[in-house]
């Protein structure tokens, strides 16, 4: 009896210092999209590396994921090597959003913007703990400013001959 208790005290506690965790939180959500420069979106993520690490390496991304949860495509991405190893650390990753992706109410129907990240094991590609639309919410990408531009086409093209 004292045998399977110990045994199971030293599985316990392993697995519990051997855990890798990691979260995403969104600087802005809804985030605001302009037609003319983009929007900066800044992505936390807070992990706990595995034990004895040297270093993890961490990938954030935006996607535009359907109705399924299935991927259609990625729309931001990075890529940190060797990050620091600990417990609870957290980092800020920024991702430029451009202006010619679409606003959300403009993606096809049942699409969305969803974040995801995945912590790698030290020295590795292995993945040791990963995070995305089964347990983050997804982002919204709206625009309410009031820029009106003009549907007129040019014809024939500008004269600016004179200029030089």
């Amino acid at each position: 009896m004292s045998k399977t208790l110990f045994f199971y005290i030293v599985l316990l506690f392993y697995g519990v210092l051997s855990s890798q965790t990691i979260s995403i939180s969104y600087s802005d959500n809804p985030l605001e999209l302009s037609p003319l420069l983009g929007a900066d979106l800044d992505i936390t993520v807070q992990y706990t590396s595995e034990v004895g690490s040297t270093g993890n390496h961490i990938y954030v991304g935006l996607e535009i994921r359907d109705s399924n949860d299935n991927f259609v495509s990625t729309i931001a991405q990075q890529t940190l090597q060797n990050q620091a190893p600990g417990t609870n650390l957290q980092i800020t990753v920024p991702l430029f959003i451009a202006s010619y992706h679409k606003l959300s109410q403009n993606l096809p129907q049942g699409h969305y913007y969803q974040a995801k990240s995945i912590l790698y094991r030290s020295g590795t590609w292995t993945k040791n703990a990963e995070v995305g639309h089964w347990n983050t919410p997804s982002l919204t990408l709206q625009n309410t400013n009031s820029y009106d531009f003009s549907t007129n086409t040019l014809s024939n093209g500008a004269d600016i001959s004179w200029i030089t």
